[in-house]
């Protein structure tokens, strides 16, 4: 596909030197796999967990990562599965550090059947499903609104960050918007963005 990175027997196979090269592609290639419609041979994904610490806050910051994180939420499909991929390897936590403290974290209530990190993530696929026409017979409307979405990367981050405030005690969907607000800053979103995904976060 790209130098350092291939398709063979169907997997994705990546040369672990392209992570000291630039650690952008600890989530390139993951992007790579999405578009290719493969998975991650479990010799990346083991090349992955070795490096997975290149990925500083600076390189996280950095316009190169947020482009590709964003074109990851942009893809017409494989959101869910790419984001899962990165929570479990621990990329998704490195980028978003709020969101890699939800990993495995538990929930003792009625709406919480998966850990917070898979509660929220589950929530993107089922947004993916309803684009996808699964739920069209009995909600046609619904159906409808998320296919003419011109932004669904915004839907997909706040279903992500939804429960980003749990945890801390008090109004969890308050200080989540706070939070948000401050992710949204390092992901260099527009002010309107920002307020859209406060405003659904809260």
């Amino acid at each position: 596909l790209r130098k350092g990175v291939s398709v063979a027997g169907g997997r994705l196979v990546v040369d672990e030197r392209i992570f000291e090269e630039d650690p952008v592609n600890l989530l390139a290639v993951l992007h790579d796999a999405q578009r290719a419609s493969v998975q991650l041979s479990s010799g990346s994904r083991d090349a992955i967990r070795r490096n997975v610490e290149r990925l500083t806050a600076e390189v996280a910051a950095s316009a190169q990562a947020i482009d590709v994180f964003m074109s990851i939420l942009k893809s017409g499909d494989g959101v869910y599965t790419t984001l899962a991929e990165m929570n479990g390897l621990g990329v998704l936590g490195r980028l978003i550090p709020e969101f890699g403290r939800l990993f495995c974290m538990v929930q003792h209530d009625y709406y919480h059947v998966y850990t917070v990190d898979e509660h929220s993530l589950i929530g993107i696929r089922e947004l993916e499903r309803v684009r996808d026409g699964a739920y069209e017979k009995d909600s046609p409307l619904l159906t409808q609104v998320m296919r003419e979405c011109d932004r669904p990367e915004l839907l997909f981050l706040s279903m992500m960050f939804h429960d980003l405030g749990k945890g801390y005690g008090g109004d969890h969907d308050e200080r989540g918007a706070v939070m948000v607000g401050e992710i949204a800053g390092r992901l260099r979103l527009h002010i309107d963005d920002r307020e859209s995904l406060e405003f659904l976060v809260r």
